[in-house]
């Protein structure tokens, strides 16, 4: 299977499309991965994959932070 057949499939999402959908920039969602809050991810040389299900654990998570600041 490609990189790009993987992706197109959702299984997977750029640094790039997690920013968009989060709505903050790709050096934040790289910073985000460094910290380890999401993860795993796959690195193919220097592109970074997120498991769509990472993405959405990590929102899920977010979301439940946040009201428990609140």
């Amino acid at each position: 299977m490609s990189i790009s057949s993987t992706v197109s499939s959702g299984e997977f999402q750029r640094v790039s499309d997690v920013a968009k959908q989060l709505g903050i920039s790709k050096q934040s969602v790289r910073n985000i991965i460094w910290a380890g809050d999401l993860a795993p991810v796959h690195r193919i040389g220097h592109l970074l994959l997120i498991p769509k299900a990472a993405v959405d654990a990590y929102i899920n998570k977010s979301v439940v932070q946040a009201k428990i600041a609140a």
